[in-house]
């Protein structure tokens, strides 16, 4: 059974793999065999002595070191990268790629959240601060459920989307739905591809055969993309040429397409793949941006509505009910 890296903060996983990846690029650009590397203290504090002692034992048994990478937890499609890249001897390379990438997503994930947390605690202060009359009053059970009754819509579909979205990413059911969406559809798709390429760029430049690549890089992003990449992968074995059976596949962007065309016929396919997933992380990010920016500064405005509601509630509602009860 792989064991499973106990995280908990969104991003943590991503952070810690990525210094973990670093760390063993670092050992074996030095020199040390894996079986050595993996005797050192600092990986074992990296990931836990537990799953490094699951490692370690695979290598004591010959295996290679993508097999003892996958029982530290590692998503296939990378031991499959770090496969390849034994096979050409290019595994400090890549391990550092992989590092790259794993601190980059949680870095927008980071962004994301923050550009969240801060506006929606304002709002869930306002609240109980426009409903502490009612509280202090005695009549707590209405406080609190005026309260609730703000807050709870606006947390459960901000929840609801967070899970629709990370389901998604992940492979679930929810992509092949969310992917139709005009601009959240855009979105995963631009992920999916800019995963897809460097995997790729990875996993051909490493002499996997193109068909064999883009199956493995395939199998790493969600629905409805993975089928049909798979598909593709399936045509290439008949002969077909590379961005040919891409663009078949209907769910590869024209810049794209019109990047790899060249890069396929000029025989700088890897690199075209490097430039063609630059090209869809930026737009993935800008598209997290704004995703993130909408909804901020909705919140934002009903954060601040909701401190001029509660600041009149408490402050200036009583002295008006105060002055009107004066003698005229």
């Amino acid at each position: 059974m792989t064991p499973v890296i106990p995280l908990r903060l969104p991003g943590q996983q991503d952070l810690r793999e990525a210094r973990f990846l670093e760390s063993l690029a670092s050992l074996l650009g030095a020199g040390l065999l894996p079986l050595v590397a993996f005797e050192q203290p600092s990986l074992s504090v990296l990931l836990g002595g537990h799953s490094i002692a699951d490692a370690r034992r695979e290598l004591q048994a010959g295996k290679p070191l993508a097999t003892a990478i996958e029982r530290l937890g590692f998503d296939r499609l990378a031991c499959a990268r770090i496969a390849a890249a034994e096979s050409a001897g290019r595994v400090p390379a890549a391990l550092r790629r992989l590092a790259a990438e794993r601190t980059r997503r949680a870095q927008a994930l980071a962004q994301a959240v923050g550009r969240m947390l801060y506006p929606l605690f304002v709002l869930h202060f306002a609240a109980f601060a426009a409903h502490l009359p009612q509280i202090l009053a005695g009549t707590k059970s209405a406080g609190w459920l005026g309260m609730l009754t703000w807050v709870l819509p606006i947390d459960a579909i901000l929840l609801v989307s967070l899970f629709l979205v990370r389901d998604s990413i992940r492979g679930g059911a929810s992509g092949s739905f969310l992917a139709r969406l005009p601009w959240i559809g855009a979105m995963l798709r631009d992920l999916a591809l800019g995963r897809v390429f460097r995997a790729l760029s990875d996993l051909y430049g490493s002499g996997l055969p193109l068909s064999k690549a883009l199956a493995l890089a395939a199998g790493g992003v969600g629905h409805p993309f993975r089928e049909a990449l798979e598909g593709a992968s399936r045509r290439l074995e008949s002969g077909s040429a590379f961005t040919a059976e891409l663009q078949r596949s209907g769910v590869v962007d024209a810049t794209s397409l019109a990047l790899l065309a060249p890069a396929e016929i000029s025989g700088t396919l890897s690199e075209g793949l490097e430039q063609a997933a630059r090209l869809r992380e930026e737009s993935a990010a800008r598209a997290v941006h704004w995703s993130t920016v909408g909804p901020g500064t909705i919140l934002y405005a009903l954060a601040v509505g909701s401190v001029v509601f509660a600041a009149y509630r408490v402050y200036l509602a009583p002295l008006q009910s105060a002055l009107s009860q004066l003698p005229g």
